[in-house]
């Protein structure tokens, strides 16, 4: 019931589930009775940054609602993918072999953060306003701001989330635990360094756990990766997908692209066969690449994830069968999504191509020490004696050219600070023009050619179609993990 201010004057009767999603698809409050809430937060994309839950409980006087009291029940924050803490300040790290997780340790010393930064108030203050609104949109309850004092003409309960303050992230044990998952990625098992098995876990077909042991691991300070390795939500019973939460066993939002697969239920998983296939994401796969380098499957989104399928065969897969080719492939350990995105993997593949390029078709890629006609201004590798790349070494005594390095500097218009071989990379990059470098992200050597060979004069002596063949071997290394390339990943996008 309600009075002439519209506020309510009894409290709600508990009688069905409440979902609620932010205009960017994420689910940011779930209520199973109006009386329990889970509250999550994101980053600018789908990667959750916290979640945090508590029973609401209205404390009501003679028909008048006079407090309404928040009982935290859990929290957890995720300032990364490689660190989580609770509402406790207890923290867990996790490592991973490329993108599988594959152990966790408790935390093992302490961990300082700022939390009196005024940019992180203003945040803070933010986000109780966008809560209280969300929490007066569900049930109803309309609440003073904190600060303000009830009247009697207009009896509003006040509004105070329970606070979590922390200045350091505590020590909780030594421990560390690794994961044993199954064919589908799913958690089997969790071992200590002891090898001694911790917790493990037994699934119905579409993720329902049907059995568990030691259900008390963890203690809310690990959180419970299990089916597909994903984290299961405790309070709810669902599982976070990234793009979409999964309530086996089937997702409780429709995929943002089902037009695109009309043979499938927007909310299914795994195509209804999830003994069979995975779903990484809960949306849209990426870009397939053979052993050779070469693209046999696209989603049809500019995504940027990449994956290797492990086969020569040059087939090309429809948008539908790249989708189902990825979750089975990843499945039975043919096809692993890389730790590229598609714009590095083939700016790397270019700069291998122009190295090659530099120093002719008979001859290997150049070196980074290499000096015009192959000869070397130093015997020491970068990592051995990084002070011989100090800087441009200059004139070759034996050819009196001053073109020098991986992709054949001369001295005069070399600008970085050092002739290290990250500087050089960075170096070959800026000298692309625009056109190239577009080109370079998009691995079409031709275009790479006509806008770069006033830059490289050797690309004058290789036809495009040569460039192309060496381009694709190049990022069949990249895919394999064997780069000729010094910089790291994700070091030389221009931004």
């Amino acid at each position: 019931m309600q009075n002439e201010k519209g506020h309510i004057t009894v409290s709600p009767t508990p009688s069905e589930e409440l979902y609620r999603f932010g205009a960017d698809g994420n689910l940011r409050m779930y209520s199973y009775d109006r009386l329990f809430y889970s509250l999550y937060g994101y980053n600018g994309g789908t990667t959750r940054t916290y979640k945090y839950s508590f029973n609401l409980n209205p404390n009501w006087v003679n028909g008048r609602l006079e407090t309404v009291n928040f009982n935290m029940h859990n929290a957890m924050f995720y300032p990364n993918s490689y660190l989580n803490f609770n509402a406790n300040g207890y923290y867990t790290k996790h490592y991973y072999n490329g993108m599988e997780r594959i152990a966790s340790r408790l935390g093992d010393q302490n961990l300082s953060i700022n939390v009196n930064d005024p940019e992180l108030q203003d945040r803070k203050e933010w986000q109780d306003s966008l809560i209280r609104k969300q929490i007066t949109e569900i049930t109803g309850y309309e609440f003073l701001p904190v600060g303000e004092e009830q009247t009697l003409d207009d009896p509003k309960p006040v509004f105070e989330l329970p606070q979590i303050g922390l200045n350091n992230l505590i020590p909780n044990t030594s421990s560390i635990y690794y994961y044993h998952p199954n064919h589908l990625g799913s958690t089997c098992y969790v071992t200590d360094e002891n090898a001694s098995v911790v917790q493990g876990f037994l699934y119905a077909p579409f993720g329902e756990i049907t059995n568990e042991y030691n259900i008390s691991f963890g203690s809310s300070v690990l959180p419970k990766y299990s089916f597909n390795a994903k984290e299961l939500d405790e309070e709810t019973g669902m599982y976070y997908y990234e793009a979409r939460y999964m309530a086996p066993p089937v997702f409780i939002s429709r995929d943002p692209l089902f037009e695109k697969y009309p043979t499938f239920s927007p909310y299914a998983y795994c195509a209804n066969n999830p003994v069979k296939y995975v779903d990484p994401t809960g949306e849209e796969i990426g870009k397939i690449y053979n052993q050779k380098g070469k693209q046999i499957g696209d989603d049809g989104k500019d995504n940027n994830i990449v994956y290797l399928c492990y086969t020569e065969k040059d087939i090309q897969l429809t948008k539908e069968q790249s989708t189902l080719f990825i979750m089975f492939g990843v499945a039975v350990n043919i096809t692993k999504k890389t730790g590229l995105t598609n714009d590095e993997l083939n700016l790397r593949a270019s700069l291998s191509m122009l190295k090659q390029a530099e120093a002719g078709k008979k001859n290997p890629p150049l070196d980074y020490n290499s000096w015009n006609g192959n000869d070397k201004f130093t015997n020491n590798t970068y990592k051995n004696h990084p002070e011989d790349y100090k800087r441009h070494p200059g004139e070759n005594p034996k050819t009196g050219r001053t073109a020098a390095g991986a992709y054949q500097f001369i001295e005069k218009s070399y600008t970085q600070e050092d002739f290290s071989p990250q500087s050089q990379d960075k170096a070959a990059v800026k000298l692309m023009t625009p056109e190239g470098y577009d080109a370079a992200l998009s691995g079409d050597m031709n275009i790479f050619k006509s806008n770069n060979n006033k830059r490289w004069t050797s690309l004058n002596h290789w036809s495009a179609e040569d460039l192309q063949e060496k381009f694709y071997k190049y990022r069949a290394n990249e895919l394999l993990g064997v780069s000729k390339i010094a910089s790291p990943i994700g070091a030389l996008l221009r931004h």
